[in-house]
């Protein structure tokens, strides 16, 4: 079987790992095509998960911060032409970016799932006691937020062959404190990127949206400063979004 039919008939998680080990050989005619299509596969699930958290997080009282921009945005941003032109020119002018990467942009421009500020309750409030419950601090637990390849084009940053490019704010940043990004680096031609760090260890991108849909959207709040330790929301309703979303 095909690594794509392999990942229809439910074999996510391991077809990845295949994947991932093959390196840049995964480029070779004989897999790109295949691994290409399963990077195709698993951001169409990504998509019908966010379009799921949105109506179910706004059912529970929670408010997205894309609202609060100037115009108002969704939560989810469908790739425009200039999102298209910038993938493209990413690539052809700083470096090959891996599958994964890609195949995201060219099915969602943008993610947003932070978390309205006027509705979260900060830290420095809480500690003088301001009254909370858990809604009101889901902003802590790392709400999905993915930036678009304008902004990471803008953003590049060049040093020692390579290129970062920031992916997505950092937990810090998503709650309203002082933070930075999370980085990928390229060119890549692997399947998939490392989150943050480009050691082996670390956390790929499709195993951070995992993550993040294991726990209604929320991939989580670091613990001690460990980012293979985290925090999840225990709210009812984000248990019970987890249950709708597709795996991937």
């Amino acid at each position: 079987m095909s690594f794509a039919s392999r990942y229809l008939s439910g074999d996510h998680v391991v077809v990845w790992s295949e994947l991932e080990k093959l390196g840049n050989s995964v480029r070779l005619p004989h897999f790109v095509e295949d691994a290409s299509e399963v990077a195709r596969l698993t951001m169409l699930r990504v998509l019908r998960n966010v379009l799921i958290i949105e109506e179910e997080l706004s059912c529970c009282g929670y408010r997205f911060n894309a609202s609060t921009l100037r115009p108002a945005e969704s939560i989810i941003r469908l790739p425009n032409e200039h999102d298209l032109e910038a993938l493209y020119q990413i690539e052809q002018e700083m470096g090959s970016l891996p599958l994964s990467i890609s195949a995201f942009f060219s099915v969602l421009g943008e993610i947003d799932l932070s978390q309205h500020f006027e509705q979260f309750v900060q830290w420095l409030d809480r500690e003088n006691g301001s009254p909370y419950s858990e809604l009101e601090v889901l902003g802590e637990y790392g709400p999905l937020v993915i930036s678009s390849p304008s902004f990471m084009r803008e953003r590049a940053i060049s040093g020692k062959g390579e290129i970062c490019l920031p992916i997505m704010p950092d937990e810090s940043a998503r709650a309203f404190y002082s933070g930075d990004y999370y980085y990928i680096w390229i060119p890549n031609l692997h399947v998939d990127a490392r989150i943050g760090s480009s050691h082996p260890t670390s956390e790929t991108f499709v195993a951070y949206l995992r993550q993040s849909f294991q726990h209604g959207g929320f991939h989580g709040m670091p613990l001690d400063g460990m980012s293979n330790s985290w925090k999840f929301p225990t709210m009812p309703n984000i248990d019970r979004i987890s249950k709708y979303l597709l795996p991937i």
